[in-house]
């Protein structure tokens, strides 16, 4: 046998044309840094329900029996989380699973449409940092990375963000009516992007003074089909609510009582707050704080090629819609980790230039790994444990509630053995996941106590609609919540059911209350 023909049988595969390898080691960076948020989310995906989660999780339920929100099920939140919930349970089961992996898939695509900005407006390296420090951000344990409405928000608004740099970049007026379009969607999962809507009219107006040619021309045109797409998505989550006769609880709920629940902290404590939140929160993302400020000084050195203000701006809009809510939860801050990550690749340019210098060198060696040893204490604290009960303690540290969440799903199972479908439970406090985890329904649309809080109008509707439909089974958890100045209303509805039930005794998290006569 010749030293040829063996050769030739040792070639087991083809060589890979040049053309391939390159675009291998072009695309398989992103394609990795796509699959971190599910690998973040990952150890997250059998943990019980947040309280948040788990009102949204039984109100989908509901909506998949049937029933419509705010109608049937009144809280202030807008409806696309429901529509999110509602479809991860056709897709995936009604379990603690589905909305985590459908959101950690959406953030997946998220990340994929960051790459795409940071191309769009810096180059393709440019867009990998963009991806990579996005993708990072939900694995920073503070962030409490969750199911909650700011995670299915950030891909929209992401989403719209390309399609508003695409129009002003290429001049193509039709994505601006998908930047609108985007803009409702994430509208409809959290307000607080309407910040982001109006950044995008401002930054077309300023366009019409201190833009190029192109971008003066067109500005009413821009402006409408900008308008138009907010408008699609509006109507197509109204409509619903119009034809099915629920337009005015929409209203109250999203709006009345929206604003109500946002307006009741004066301005001093929700400053006091926002310092508080921020401090936490700056200590906790050290790199993107970092880089993100090195950005914001190349922008005020050097410009941004005329994107400075969206960047720049995308960041305060998120910065002032979280502030206008007035309450401040560790998981709010995680919208502020996208435009922080768009500052980042300005941010490795400074640190790049900076670092030609040895001095800087031994300054940045020193200084880095003080920025890090943070964030990786922070989320080692997290992701360390082996149960995901224990995961979610930590990820809610300080939450004396935590722990009833994790208890959650036993109670469920408790309330399923004792109840027959149709035998109605209500939650009088805010652990509304007992909903879902006992595929039982509210007999009151108001099937927690937090409307109460602002409206006795609201607690008087609850107790009619509780007398008129009794539920078999009532739990108290309010009574032993930690919060202040709510102790009023507690009194007259713990005498209404004191008045129609019998007392059980504390189980698990709660007082649990059976009604009066009721068969065995």
């Amino acid at each position: 046998m010749s030293v040829t023909t063996s050769a030739k049988r040792l070639t087991v595969f083809p060589a890979i044309p040049a053309e391939t390898a390159h675009a291998l080691l072009r695309w398989l960076p992103l394609a990795l840094i796509c699959t971190l948020p599910v690998v973040f989310y990952a150890p997250f995906f059998t943990e019980p329900f947040f309280r948040d989660e788990g009102s949204y999780a039984a109100v989908a339920q509901w909506m998949l029996d049937g029933h419509v929100p705010y109608e049937n099920a009144f809280d202030n939140k807008p409806p696309m989380v429901y529509a999110y919930y509602a479809v991860s349970f056709l897709l995936f089961g009604e379990n603690v699973v589905a909305p985590r992996l459908l959101v950690a898939l959406l953030i997946s695509g998220a990340t994929a449409l960051m790459y795409v900005e940071g191309r769009m407006l810096y180059s393709h390296r440019g867009g990998l940092v963009a991806a990579f420090f996005f993708a990072m951000s939900f694995g920073v344990g503070s962030v409490q990375t969750s199911a909650n409405t700011e995670f299915f928000m950030i891909p929209a608004a992401t989403a719209s963000l390309v399609a508003f740099t695409a129009a002003r970049r290429n001049q193509q007026p039709g994505w601006y009516a998908a930047a609108g379009l985007f803009s409702g969607v994430a509208m409809a999962t959290k307000p607080i992007s309407l910040f982001i809507f109006v950044l995008y009219a401002l930054v077309l107006v300023a366009d019409r003074v201190h833009g190029t040619a192109d971008q003066r021309r067109g500005l009413a045109r821009n402006l409408a089909l900008l308008a138009g797409g907010l408008a699609i998505t509006g109507a197509a989550v109204v409509v619903p609510f119009a034809l099915t006769g629920a337009l005015p609880d929409l209203y109250e709920a999203t709006i009345v009582y929206a604003l109500v629940y946002v307006g009741d902290i004066p301005l001093s404590d929700k400053i006091d707050a926002v310092r508080e939140a921020a401090r936490h929160f700056l200590f906790v993302t050290g790199p993107w704080n970092l880089f993100a400020l090195l950005g914001a000084f190349y922008i005020v050195r050097r410009g941004a090629d005329g994107w400075g203000p969206l960047i720049v701006g995308f960041f305060f809009a998120n910065l002032i819609g979280i502030a206008v809510a007035g309450r401040f939860y560790a998981h709010y801050f995680i919208a502020m980790l996208p435009a922080m990550s768009l500052l980042a690749p300005l941010g490795a340019r400074v640190a790049r230039d900076v670092l030609s210098s040895n001095v800087a060198k031994v300054i940045v060696a020193g200084f880095l790994p003080f920025l890090l040893v943070i964030p990786l204490l922070n989320s080692v604290a997290v992701y360390g444990h082996t149960s995901v009960e224990d995961r979610h303690e930590a990820k809610y540290y300080g939450d004396a509630r935590a722990p009833w969440e994790n208890r959650g799903p036993e109670f469920g199972e408790w309330l399923k053995a004792r109840t027959e479908p149709g035998d109605g439970l209500w939650n009088f406090g805010f652990q509304s996941e007992i909903y879902f985890y006992s595929d039982l329904r509210s007999p009151t649309r108001f099937f927690m106590d937090r409307p109460f809080w602002n409206s006795d109008e609201y607690m008087n509707q609850a107790l009619t609609e509780l007398e008129a439909d009794k539920p078999l089974y009532v739990l108290d958890s309010a009574t032993y919540e930690n919060w202040t100045g709510i102790k009023i209303y507690r009194i007259e509805v713990r005498q209404w059911i004191e008045a129609n039930y019998d007392y059980l005794g504390r189980f698990y998290y709660a007082d649990v209350f059976r009604l009066k006569g009721a068969s065995s």
